[in-house]
């Protein structure tokens, strides 16, 4: 009988089990390492590649390809945490078996003989658990890894997912958060830095110039030597070696409005970086301006300020300010102004212009009344005011939009009609506006719907780009972990209904300072160095200011108010938006002048009228004009006329030739006649009345009531005093009537007629003016049916 010298290995019960392991475990793949698993950060960059922010979820993180990683880093972490990492399978029997002895020498787990593949398996299901169950479910995932992929893809992949502090994950984040360097480029004592902080980064690399970090650093050291991969001489010279650390790289918190939004729509895909269209430069340069505005502005109550600018040729976003600081709580930093919606005030107009020019309703010098005005919407009347509480009567358009007049915009919008203005501005972008036209009214002209910044900033880049509305981009491309890039799909402009003619038209206007003076006098912050079209809006008790500005380059739109709707103290939209607005440009600098279009054609006309000039127009000025649209008619407001200077009216051929004088007179229309008065314009007068038989009453078309409108009803006020509820009444008189005066329900008015007013009073009224003409005879106006309500 033959004596066994021992037994076989292979009937051993532990070497059955492990070679079961093995075979189940090569009959199994694990999930391939996937990258963009690893906790990275998301890198948002410029249009050059500068860093404007740095979204770090978990961390910052790089995976890394073992190639870019030197021998002495790989070196120094096989030695501290895998020694026997070339020879095992992913399990090291040998480590298992001392972590068990020493654990049970001390009582207590002290060691857990993880080799690197042991350690990935940890780190892919989060670090989560570190009993002895869960160091089976390691061991059975490391010896998979190892079976499949081998010991090159573990270390790989070990070296992507390791923690080294400073909020770094992976070799590559590492190297660069400690040293300021790719791993590449590590000495070897920066290697063995390194290799020593996975196991406790926190305790090593808290004081990095601490005697902590120094014996970790030596521990790493002796056991490259140990194992053979680093000479005793190297080691000691290593450890000798003053590690330069860099201090912590700040995160750069440009554009963080913009920046957040994407990078953590970009870090659920995967992305580790995204290119903005933005350019830093500019980016910071209207981050510093609009902190030095919100600052100088506090004390008149602006909290908050925005800012947009967009590149016109390409819509390309260049700068985006969501808030004057976006740490600042107590005033909603954190909120994006430049997609809040918010009343425009008057920013709106420009387009309401545009659409009158395309309907050809109107020309730059058309006459628009801007005179006391009854708007009757829903039941309710009201009259429209200007900024500056005055009526200036009639008004070239140009003037009426450079001087953003309130009344001649609502006349005009009525006449257009509120649904094809709110079309016209669905077409220039402005989705926000997303009520029917009945329920904002005529009051849409004036902003009382509700808009985003970035949409103000896109419609006028439109007008800049002669009506073609752009789409706007702020990401060129991303950059996926696979270091695939990803490129942006830029749709197509789109067509507004405004052709290069009429777009034009409306920049003309807002770059003409002649034109701005009356409403806001000359050298202030709309008027630019170079050629710029600009445009402000204020909301209701100062709430809200906007100011937008364009070149045939850039447009500049900003907002300035307050994020939870507070007012501001007397800050319009020159002041409170138009200065940042201004320096903002004035920084970017000229782009050139506007290039006019054809269709266009240039006529000398009447400054005042808008005809042909006239032999006794005082004034001429040349004006642009569609082509086949300048005025034919010659000039009938300013007249010359003989009078009578001794009894006062128009001479006729009773007149003594000695009593006769030429006298020059302004003849507006007759919706003009009150404004005239009140404004000391003389009228002629009248011709000598002769008598007329019958005395009958005849009503003349053009004898018109214009306030009340027919059928208004109102409620009378129940706190306000009655002698103080009165009603303004307003007409337009045809020709040269005297004796003119008002009639309520018959009874004649005492007073002036021109201003008069009439006190109300419950039940249902009717309202008739009259005169006499040069004939004697008596002329009465079309009558109007009013219902006061009395009070409830």
């Amino acid at each position: 009988m033959t004596k066994r010298s021992g037994r076989s290995p292979v009937r051993h019960p532990l070497a059955w089990i492990a070679a079961l392991a093995l075979a189940l475990a090569a009959a199994w793949p694990p999930a391939r390492f996937d990258p963009s698993d690893v906790p990275s950060s998301v890198r948002v960059t410029d249009r050059a590649g500068r860093l404007l922010y740095e979204y770090r979820p978990e961390g910052i993180g790089r995976p890394v390809r073992l190639s870019d990683v030197p021998p002495a880093v790989l070196a120094a972490v096989v030695a501290v945490e895998d020694r026997r990492f070339p020879w095992h399978p992913g399990v090291d029997a040998v480590a298992i078996a001392r972590a068990a002895l020493t654990n049970v020498r001390s009582g207590r787990i002290v060691s857990g003989a993880s080799t690197l593949a042991m350690q990935v398996s940890r780190m892919r299901r989060g670090g989560r658990g570190r009993s002895w169950p869960w160091k089976l479910v390691d061991a059975w995932t490391a010896l998979r890894l190892t079976s499949w992929y081998g010991r090159p893809a573990v270390l790989e992949e070990w070296l992507a997912r390791a923690w080294f502090g400073r909020g770094a994950y992976g070799i590559d984040a590492g190297a660069r958060a400690w040293f300021g360097k790719s791993p590449r480029d590590l000495t070897v004592a920066e290697a063995a830095f390194l290799a020593g902080l996975p196991q406790s980064p926190g305790a090593y690399g808290r004081e990095p110039d601490g005697e902590a970090t120094d014996r970790r650093r030596a521990v790493v050291l002796a056991a490259m030597v140990e194992s053979g991969l680093l000479s005793a001489e190297d080691a000691r010279a290593a450890a000798t070696v003053a590690l330069d650390f860099v201090e912590p790289e700040p995160v750069p918190l440009h554009a963080i409005h913009l920046a957040l939004a994407r990078a953590r729509a970009a870090s659920a895909r995967g992305s580790v970086e995204v290119r903005t269209t933005l350019d830093l430069a500019l980016q910071s340069s209207v981050e510093a301006l609009a902190r030095g505005h919100a600052s100088a502005y506090a004390d008149r109550g602006v909290g908050q300020v925005a800012a947009v600018v967009l590149d016109v040729a390409t819509g390309d976003v260049l700068a985006w300010l969501g808030s004057a600081d976006f740490t600042d709580a107590a005033r909603r930093g954190a909120n994006d102004g430049v997609l809040m919606r918010r009343q425009p005030g008057s920013a709106l107009k420009p387009f309401v212009y545009a659409e009158g020019f395309a309907r050809r309703a109107i020309a730059p010098s058309s006459i628009l009344a801007d005179i006391e005005t009854p708007i009757l919407e829903a039941g309710a009347a009201f009259s429209v005011e200007n900024y500056d509480r005055r009526f200036h009567g009639p008004v070239p358009a140009r003037r009426a939009l450079a001087s953003s007049y309130n009344v001649p915009a609502v006349r005009l919008a009525r006449t257009l009609g509120v649904e094809r203005v709110l079309d016209r501005l669905h077409a220039f972008g402005f989705a926000s506006l997303d009520r029917p036209a009945s329920e904002y009214g005529l009051g849409l002209v004036l902003g009382n719907g509700e808009v985003r910044l970035i949409e103000l900033a896109r419609a006028y880049a439109a007008l800049a780009r002669g009506g073609s509305l752009p789409p706007v981009t702020d990401v060129l491309w991303e950059r996926l972990s696979t270091s695939d890039t990803v490129r942006t799909l830029v749709a197509p402009a789109t067509p507004t209904g405004i052709g290069p003619a009429e777009a034009f038209l409306v920049t003309d206007i807002l770059s003409d300072p002649e034109a701005r003076a009356p409403g806001f006098g000359r050298g202030g912050p709309l008027e630019l160095p170079f050629p710029a079209a600009a445009k402000t809006g204020t909301s209701k008790d100062y709430r809200d200011n906007w100011a937008v500005a364009f070149t045939p380059r850039v447009v500049v739109a900003v907002w300035a108010g307050n994020f939870d709707g507070a007012p501001m103290r007397d800050v319009t939209g020159v002041t409170g938006a138009g200065t940042l607005m201004r320096s903002i440009l004035e920084w970017i600098g000229p782009g050139g002048p506007f290039a006019e279009p054809q269709g266009l054609v240039r006529t000398e006309v009447c400054a005042q009228s808008g005809a042909r000039p006239g032999a006794f127009c005082p004034g001429r000025v040349t004006e642009l004009f569609l082509a086949g649209m300048p005025p034919v008619a010659a000039c009938d407001v300013h007249r010359e006329l003989a009078v009578d200077r001794v009894s006062g009216f128009l001479a006729d051929a009773t007149s003594r030739p000695e009593d006769v004088e030429l006298r020059r007179f302004t003849v507006h229309p007759d919706e003009f006649r009150a404004w005239s008065a009140a404004n000391g314009i003389a009228l002629p007068p009248p011709a000598r009345p002769v008598a007329a038989p019958g005395g009958g009453v005849e009503r003349h078309p053009d004898f018109r009531i214009l306030l009340p409108e027919d059928g208004t009803v109102l409620q009378m006020d129940p706190v306000l005093r009655p002698e103080f509820q009165r009603m303004p009444l307003r007409a337009a008189v045809p020709g040269s009537l005297f004796d003119l005066h008002w009639l309520v329900d018959g009874v004649r008015l005492e007073g002036p007629f021109d201003g008069a007013s009439w006190r109300l009073s419950p039940g249902r009224h009717r309202i008739e003016a009259r005169g006499i003409d040069a004939q004697g005879r008596v002329i009465a106006s079309s009558t109007v049916s009013v219902l006061v309500h009395p009070v409830r």
